[in-house]
C-alpha cells in the first residue's frame, strides 16, 4: 500500500512538471511570434516611409526661405581664398 502511495505522489509530481514545462514552452513560443510580428510590422513601416520621400526641393523652394541673401564669410589665411 505504501509503494502505491508513492508511485501516486511521484506520477503527479511528474505530471505537475510536464504541465509547467509545457506552460513555459509556449510562453517562449508566442514571445518569439510576438517578436517576430514586431520585427515584420516595422520593417513594412519602414518601407512605407522611406518611399514617400520626395527628391530635391526646387529653386521655387529655396528661393521662398531666402537662403541666397547676405555676404559671404570665407574662413581661412587670406592667400587661401
Amino acid at each position: 500500500m505504501k509503494q502505491s502511495g508513492k508511485k501516486k505522489s511521484i506520477n503527479s509530481i511528474c505530471a505537475c512538471n510536464r504541465n509547467k514545462i509545457l506552460h513555459i514552452f509556449l510562453n517562449i513560443t508566442t514571445m518569439i511570434k510576438l517578436h517576430q510580428a514586431a520585427f515584420i510590422f516595422f520593417c513594412f513601416l519602414l518601407l512605407i516611409t522611406c518611399r514617400s520621400k520626395t527628391n530635391a526641393p526646387s529653386n521655387d523652394d529655396i528661393n521662398a526661405i531666402n537662403l541666397k541673401r547676405g555676404n559671404v564669410i570665407l574662413c581661412g589665411p587670406p592667400e587661401k581664398e
